[in-house]
């Protein structure tokens, strides 16, 4: 016989929450799981942008824009600021080629 707590202890296990995970080109999703203890598991569902891409999106689908020049961000990243090219990055103009030497942030 299964009991309250037994159920309790089996929908937990299995309605636990989840790390952050690709969801489409640009964004990222997770989910928090609430058991109910019935057998059912009610998820809530959160999004945002992708490492490389910043914005606000609230479904996984639209709000997100890749960083200009081929930059990079933080995953979560919601402004354009957030946006750089990395140190290291080779760039070059009509005077020749440089080298950044440290993270170069969008103004």
């Amino acid at each position: 016989m299964v009991t309250f707590e037994d159920c309790c202890i089996q929908c937990a296990s299995s309605c636990s929450g989840s790390g952050w995970t690709d969801y489409g080109t640009g964004y990222v999703r997770k989910y928090t799981g609430v058991c109910n203890c019935n057998g059912t598991c009610d998820k809530t569902y959160s999004y945002a942008c992708a490492a490389g891409y910043y914005g606000v999106t609230s479904n996984g689908t639209s709000g997100c824009t890749p960083c200009p020049n081929s930059g990079t961000s933080a995953q979560a990243s919601t402004s354009i600021t957030s946006c750089y090219l990395p140190s290291g990055t080779v760039g070059s103009d009509s005077t020749g080629t440089y080298v950044y030497t440290s993270n170069c942030y969008y103004r």
